[in-house]
């Protein structure tokens, strides 16, 4: 249980940091185009990348600050490591609604 419970304040802390209205954009867009549960997987890593990117890239879009990269340290890993999970999860969803409604369909 403990293992869990320092898993869970890792994750914690970087599901509270994400903005909903990019990540269901992301996830919706990513999560519709699956085939199966692992190219949700890799889907969901691909749809972390994009969001760190459009994260970073936002500031000099609206602001007109310079571009800075995030840096690589602990911090960020786990907060990627939190986005994937997300996405993850809400991409299963959305391939088993989609394969639901499918074969329901015939």
């Amino acid at each position: 249980m403990d293992d869990f419970h320092a898993f869970w304040l890792i994750i914690r802390s970087g599901i509270y940091h994400i903005h909903p209205i990019p990540f269901a954009v992301i996830a919706i867009g990513l999560g519709w185009m699956t085939r199966s549960y692992v190219s949700a997987f890799f889907g969901s890593i691909l749809a972390s990348a994009v969001y760190v990117a459009f994260e970073a890239f936002i500031p000099t879009v609206t602001d007109g600050k310079p571009f800075a990269m995030p840096h690589f340290n602990h911090a960020f890993w786990y907060n990627f490591m939190s986005l994937s999970i997300a996405f993850l999860v809400v991409m299963i969803a959305i391939h088993a609604v989609k394969s639901t409604v499918m074969a329901m369909r015939g």
